[in-house]
């Protein structure tokens, strides 16, 4: 078996490397090695990011041991070493090259000194390996461009490309599933859908296959976007060169609703919504439950696309019909009571939205090979603290309000509490306390103000947040548009509601709160509540420091950075930018030197990562994160300090602290 390193992560997650450089012998490698994971899980393993040359592995430290882990899998990649060969599938994509259709088309042609035919024929005489998904879900990151046409990244920075752009940068081509903004060399279109989540098979690639450009007029391309809209095209597909069944490229019935002859289809790739009646809650196109759900009428399991329900941490924690038990909570169950089979559900109304107010819970697990950013909460024991008081199962969904919080007016009766931040809370124009559960009638409106101190605050409402599933998580992710409530921040008007509790029980919280307050409670229980309370509170108290240090465990890129990189990122104070969001935290300060530069073949990131821009400066990878990153890793923020890390604001100031694992 050739070389295979384990690289440090932080201290939930290792990665697998094997190979330097782009190959098809390497990415097969990975290949394998994440089907083994998929088909014979190994205990612990919670997530995966395959890549072009590695596998990030991300797995729950209380479950198995890194050495333990680490052993586990060089015997697995032992065994998997003496497969060889794979089934060459090849699918064609319909492209309409040109000016009108590839922003920059003739800047390319310039740049290779090439014709624009020469520049067709050469990005379309050829099949291209899909090594990754990342960036978006559903992203190809190809591998196979011709030389001529390897160029660097646009200096025009990241502009908006819409969706279906076919593209170039480097060594790699892609296409884009959904409008985003991208540092690419837009030279096409294509017509067909290549992602839309309500499909059987959401994403008409999978890595390890191959895809081959087909050029086609602009006649052509409309009427295969006709074909698109209405569900009926699909892409030729080989097999080891011979035909093969059809690979379906339409819309899905549920988002055939836009006929614009115009170039983006995000509207549509995003996903359809439909109203549920007498609510004003939206579906996501993956339907309740998400696709790839066992008990789901659809074949995206069974297509190796997404995996069944059960393989994934928390996930039965991320279901609202008993959303009033504990979960992971000490509290003890009281014995069931004969009561009136009448389920009820907490309702509000949002009058002003704040800065930025999602549905968040711990995240989508379990789908980051597929492009999906894990998104979730930013400060998971503000998140835990909130749902324990109110009496919710760990995992339940919340609101994640940023700086300044929303108001609401409630619809019926609910339960809720607010932790993390200081918001500063108002019932009825009267002061409400934090970190207590409060009873709510209908007609009271609460108000959520500026954060005193901290940043992000958390709203939980007993029986949770009830948006629909998507891909086993309630969370929002906004670049991509799915999950939360239609896919989007709150805005004023939306209407949400709480998952609903049996009516007695809903009654009864009127009399528990006080015992609550009362620290009618078992020791266990109380030790804790204890526990979440303090870790909220501290999280939230850390940016009130002159400098608040974060504990960093090295790699797994450590090797690209100089001595003197070394010690000035331990030395050094960085302060954080106004460049901070759920995405990640860019921080000025001393520079922190490379060998020979930061840029490197993208591979996974971690929840924490600390990537060195090539200005640099660290940029700490967060719940937004895309799954893959082609900068330099020098470390991983220690998990215990993110919670702190996210209730920091900008112009804090920080200090690295070395840490082992």
């Amino acid at each position: 078996m050739d070389e295979v390193r384990f690289l440090t992560a932080g201290d939930a997650a290792l990665v697998v490397e094997f190979g330097k450089t782009i190959h098809e012998k390497v990415n097969h490698k990975v290949g394998v090695l994440a089907e083994s994971l998929i088909s014979e899980p190994v205990a612990g393993v919670v997530d995966m990011v395959p890549s072009f040359r590695s596998i990030l592995v991300c797995f729950d430290p209380e479950q198995v041991a890194r050495e333990r882990l680490a052993g586990l899998l060089f015997e697995r990649c032992k065994k998997l070493s003496e497969k060889t060969g794979e089934e060459r599938t090849v699918i064609e994509i319909p492209v309409c090259y040109g000016a009108r259709f590839g922003a920059d088309f003739q800047s390319v042609a310039a740049c290779a000194g090439i014709s624009g035919d020469e520049l067709t024929g050469l990005h379309s005489g050829r099949d291209y390996r899909v090594y990754m998904f990342g960036f978006l879900p559903g992203f190809p990151h190809l591998g196979g461009l011709a030389e001529k046409l390897i160029l660097p990244k646009p200096e025009r920075g990241n502009g908006k490309i819409p969706a279906g752009a076919v593209c170039i940068r480097g060594e790699q081509a892609g296409i884009f599933p959904m409008e985003a903004h991208g540092g690419w060399w837009v030279i096409g279109a294509t017509p067909v859908s290549v992602y839309d989540s309500r499909r059987e098979r959401p994403i008409l690639y999978e890595a390890g296959e191959y895809l081959r450009f087909v050029p086609v007029s602009s006649f052509e391309y409309y009427d295969i976007r006709r074909m698109v809209e209405l569900g009926e095209y699909k892409c030729r597909v080989t097999k080891n060169g011979v035909e093969a069944d059809g690979r379906d490229a339409g819309l899905a019935q549920g988002n055939r609703t836009v006929v614009d002859m115009g170039l983006s289809l995000t509207s549509v790739l995003r996903g359809g919504t439909e109203k549920i009646p007498g609510t004003a809650m939206s579906i996501p196109s993956a339907g309740k439950e998400g696709f790839g759900k066992s008990g789901q009428n659809t074949n995206a399991a069974a297509h190796g696309t997404f995996p069944e329900k059960g393989n994934h941490p928390r996930e039965n924690n991320h279901k609202n019909e008993n959303s009033s038990t504990r979960g992971k909570s000490p509290r003890r169950q009281k014995k069931a009571a004969v009561e009136p089979d009448v389920l009820k559900r907490g309702q509000f109304e949002i009058l002003t939205p704040g800065m930025l107010t999602t549905v968040q819970d711990y995240g989508r697990v379990g789908y980051q090979k597929y492009g999906f950013s894990v998104s979730g909460v930013m400060d998971r024991a503000s998140y835990a603290y909130a749902n324990a008081l109110v009496g919710n199962a760990d995992g339940a969904a919340v609101l994640e309000c940023t700086m300044l919080g929303p108001s609401f007016v409630v619809r019926e009766d609910m339960v809720i509490a607010v932790t993390g931040a200081d918001v500063g809370p108002l019932k009825n124009e009267q002061p409400m306390p934090m970190n207590e559960a409060v009873c709510l009638r209908r007609g009271d409106v609460v108000a959520l103000g500026t954060a005193k101190c901290g940043c992000r605050a958390y709203l939980a409402v007993l029986g949770g947040i009830d948006v629909p599933l998507f891909l086993g998580s309630r969370s929002t992710h906004i670049t991509s548009g799915i999950g939360g409530y239609q896919g989007r921040k709150l805005m004023a008007g939306d209407m949400l509601f709480a998952g609903a509790v049996k009516m007695m029980q809903n009654e009864k919280m009127r009399e528990m709160v006080p015992q609550v307050k009362a620290n009618d409670l078992e020791p266990q229980e109380v030790k804790f509540f204890d526990d979440l309370r303090e870790a909220s509170l501290a999280a939230v108290a850390a940016g009130a420091q002159d400098v608040v240090t974060l504990r960093v465990i090295q790699g797994p890129q450590k090797e690209y950075f100089t001595v003197t990189g070394e010690q000035v990122f331990f030395s050094e104070v960085y302060r954080l930018t106004g460049n901070c969001d759920r995405t990640g935290y860019q921080l000025d300060g001393t520079r922190v030197m490379s060998v020979s530069g930061v840029e490197i073949v993208p591979d996974g990131i971690a929840f924490g990562a600390v990537q060195i821009s090539p200005a640099g400066k660290p940029i700490i990878m967060l719940s937004d994160r895309p799954v893959a990153g082609g900068y330099a890793k020098f470390g991983t923020v220690a998990e215990a300090d993110i919670p702190k890390l996210a209730q920091l604001r900008p112009g804090v100031a920080v200090r690295f602290l070395r840490a082992e694992v």
